[in-house]
C-alpha cells in the first residue's frame, strides 16, 4: 500500500516511496547521496497496469514492461543513473 523507507546501494543511498490510489500506483526512488544506476525495476502491484511511465530528474525514460502474477518488471531501454538530488519516478496506470 502506501509506504516510505530507506535504501542503500553500492554507490549511494536515499529513500523509496510508494502510493496507491484506485488502479494507479506511484513509486519514487530519491537519491540523497551518491548515485544509483538502474537498467531494470521490479515492483509488485494490485492491479494489472495498462501503461507504465518512467522519469528521472523530470525527463521521460523509454521503457518496456511485463506483468505476471502481481509483479511488474520494467526494463529501461538504456541504463539510467540517478545522481544525488534526483528522483526516479515510476507510474503504473
Amino acid at each position: 500500500e502506501n509506504f516510505k523507507g530507506f535504501f542503500a546501494g553500492p554507490e549511494g543511498w536515499g529513500s523509496l516511496r510508494q502510493s496507491r490510489e484506485g488502479g494507479s500506483q506511484r513509486n519514487e526512488i530519491s537519491v540523497r547521496e551518491g548515485r544509483l544506476a538502474l537498467t531494470e525495476i521490479t515492483l509488485t502491484t494490485t492491479a494489472t497496469p495498462k501503461r507504465v511511465k518512467v522519469e528521472c530528474g523530470g525527463k521521460a525514460i523509454r521503457s518496456t514492461f511485463s506483468f505476471n502474477a502481481g509483479v511488474v518488471v520494467i526494463s529501461l531501454r538504456r541504463p539510467v543513473v540517478a545522481e544525488a538530488g534526483q528522483a526516479l519516478v515510476v507510474r503504473l496506470g
